[in-house]
């Protein structure tokens, strides 16, 4: 009898620091990923648009610029890049935790933990996202700090800020904001590219 070829993935559970709630999501990814296949699963998961630049680092370190592991932010040219992405396999073991930061102007910063390598389960398409909590947040509004900050103040009309924040936002986001719940989340309705 032939035995089947089982695939082996990673589970990650990644959360944007400093969200409060936390928005996180646990995602599976492949276990021959690279960090390029790491980052576009990252935006889908995140509904990020992948407008910004971005940059995986060891979180032992204080900030991504005194050990970037990817992509080589000084020298980095999209266009003519011809470095190649590390794969995940070399750079995160299981149980430790590697930083990714989107957008160097807003700097949303995600914790990234490895908390499995394991076997594919049956009838999934990788990557795929198995759990989160949390509506996802809205790029170019100033990080998490502006996001949570525009949330505290849209829940109260009777806050001073409310109307010019309500206009702003409409402004910057169109009217389907004002259908926008913070604490929706359904994993299911999370598209990978």
């Amino acid at each position: 009898m032939a035995s089947a070829k089982h695939t082996l993935c990673y589970q990650l559970r990644i959360h944007l620091v400093g969200s409060k709630p936390e928005i996180w999501r646990r995602i599976l990814v492949p276990a021959d990923s690279d960090l390029d296949d790491l980052h576009f699963a990252i935006q889908s998961a995140f509904e990020w648009e992948n407008d910004h630049l971005f940059s995986f680092w060891h979180p032992e370190h204080n900030s991504r610029n005194v050990r970037n592991i990817y992509p080589d932010i000084e020298n980095w040219d999209a266009e003519e890049s011809d470095e190649i992405a590390p794969k995940l396999a070399d750079i995160l073991a299981v149980g430790k935790t590697l930083m990714y930061t989107y957008d160097f102007g807003d700097d949303w910063e995600h914790e990234i933990l490895c908390e499995a390598l394991m076997i594919k389960p049956p009838r999934i398409r990788l990557p795929h996202c198995t759990d989160g909590e949390m509506n996802s947040a809205f790029e170019d509004i100033g990080g998490i700090w502006g996001y949570q900050s525009m949330l505290e103040v849209i829940k109260n009309p009777d806050n001073p800020e409310y109307a010019e924040q309500l206009e702003w936002i409409l402004e910057s986001f169109g009217k389907r904001i004002l259908k926008y719940d913070a604490t929706a989340f359904d994993p299911k309705k999370i598209k990978f590219g």
